[in-house]
């Protein structure tokens, strides 16, 4: 089944490229869009797997407060984009429920991995984590009481 893919990233260089190699690898980028404005329209249109979701965006919107105007009318699972700097990660992240975040630049491998764990339903409740630099698993099942 093909994954379809809603990009949120203002760099163009950056966009363009994860797009062309998610094409590649037999995903489908419907979208492309700089700003969150344009993002919660996309996906009212669309009906994506997986976002892609950059922090600093284009717009009036960052990437958090986006998320969580998506999380009013979607679940659908988000992948942070970080640039470059672990500290941009705070405590309003936690609140958006993302499925995880990589940092920029990010291993195209490690990326499909995580894309592959969402569509495959790998997961069940997940707990936000720290990063680290190696772009290492984010994430851990909760423990059920």
């Amino acid at each position: 089944m093909e994954k379809n893919i809603l990009i949120v990233e203002d760099e163009a260089i950056i966009a363009s490229g994860l797009k062309l190699c998610l094409n590649g690898l037999g995903y489908n980028v419907f979208k492309v869009v700089s700003n969150g404005e344009d993002a919660i329209e996309s996906l009212k249109k669309n009906n994506p797997d997986i976002i892609l979701m950059d922090i600093r965006l284009n717009g009036e919107k960052n990437g958090y407060e986006t998320v969580n105007a998506i999380r009013k009318s979607s679940n659908t699972p988000v992948i942070y984009l970080i640039g470059g700097d672990p500290n941009q990660i705070d405590e309003k992240a936690k609140y958006t429920k993302p499925y995880d975040y990589i940092i920029k630049p990010f291993d195209m491998d490690v990326l499909t991995e995580k894309i592959e764990k969402i569509t495959e339903g790998h997961l069940n409740a997940v707990k936000f984590m720290p990063t680290d630099k190696n772009n290492k698993s984010l994430r851990r099942k909760n423990k059920e009481s």
